[in-house]
């Protein structure tokens, strides 16, 4: 089987990750069971924690060994200091970090199972963005941006985004885009982004139409390739694509490589993703291939699973590599064989 092209990469970044996101305060809520509609439930003692994607994923990054800066909003309140948290002293250059009027972002976090006496934790979180509504693509300088690997989410608002997309691949930046929270496919052009991460939800808003992570290879495949062909993406352009408890994928239009996860105990899974693209953005900003950057950043993202709150379980880059090492062997599989 040939190799497919997902694993090349281009243009040649510096070691730098600038990450352009959402920093907020957490309030976790630990409950027996998720609420549904006009329920009320009791939880333990809440949890103040550091959040939001970009914060998140500037942590991660930093945890797995990249040099990075964060550029980011938050307001002029208490609330900023609990947001920030820990981001310079996991070595995060944060002279990025603009102040507003604004009240710093707020994300409540439930965690709990669906319903009582199911053994799966899930999570419910509702997002008052605050200050991150305020961050544009002017706080970023043009020095900052050239052969580096720009990180952004779909927390801030899409306009900044977009410019911003803009401005770094005319500057030699590797532009990754996690498009989380799922916006619609409209609200951000595609043409600048070298790697857009995905879950299989996130995925329906470019593709028309949801994946299954369990299913067999072949149909994921032909999944992904229409997919791809419906939201107009270049054949250069790689889709990485998370898939829970199934590990994660990365395609371009010649094939996929698929990484298997191994088990992991679940505490809390809402760091998961964020820990996942923090990695696979440290390793590819030292110049890593996509299938290594995709075994670390399903290392990083099972590893993140084992305690409460985004950041509490983030690991570092010896940890990374030695999950990343017992992983099941990725598999590859080219769209072109695929009927």
């Amino acid at each position: 089987m040939n190799t497919p092209s997902a694993t090349q990469r281009a243009p040649e970044p510096d070691g730098r990750v600038l990450v352009f996101g959402s920093v907020n305060q957490d309030l976790v809520l630990a409950c027996r069971h998720l609420p549904t509609a006009g329920e009320t439930v009791a939880a333990r003692d809440p949890l103040h924690q550091p959040g939001g994607k970009g914060g998140n994923q500037a942590f991660a990054a930093a945890r797995a060994g990249a040099r990075v800066s964060l550029i980011a909003a938050v307001g002029e309140d208490a609330a900023a200091d609990i947001a920030l948290g820990g981001l310079a002293a996991a070595g995060c250059d944060m002279s990025g970090v603009i102040r507003t009027h604004r009240p710093t972002g707020l994300a409540i976090v439930a965690v709990g199972p669906r319903r009582a006496g199911d053994d799966r934790t899930d999570n419910q979180i509702i997002v008052s963005p605050g200050a991150n509504n305020d961050l544009d693509d002017a706080a970023v300088a043009d020095a900052l941006l050239a052969n580096a690997v720009l990180v952004t989410q779909n927390e801030t608002p899409a306009a900044g985004i977009g410019r911003l997309h803009a401005r770094a691949a005319a500057s030699g930046a590797v532009v990754v885009h996690n498009a989380a929270p799922a916006r619609g496919a409209d609200d951000l052009p595609l043409a600048p982004v070298n790697h857009l991460v995905v879950n299989e939800t996130e995925w329906a808003a470019f593709a028309g139409a949801t994946l299954d992570p369990d299913a067999p290879d072949a149909a994921l495949a032909a999944a992904i390739r229409s997919g791809r062909s419906a939201a107009g993406l270049r054949p250069d352009q790689l889709v990485v694509m998370t898939l829970g408890a199934a590990g994660a994928l990365v395609a371009d239009a010649a094939g996929l490589i698929r990484q298997p996860s191994a088990p992991v105990p679940v505490v809390d899974s809402t760091g998961a993703g964020d820990a996942f693209v923090g990695a696979y953005a440290a390793a590819l900003a030292r110049g890593a291939e996509a299938a290594r950057a995709l075994a670390e950043g399903v290392a990083a993202g099972g590893l993140a699973c084992a305690a409460l709150g985004a950041r509490a379980a983030t690991p570092d880059a010896a940890a990374i590599r030695r999950a990343a090492a017992a992983l099941p062997a990725a598999h590859r599989i080219p769209l072109d064989a695929i009927s």
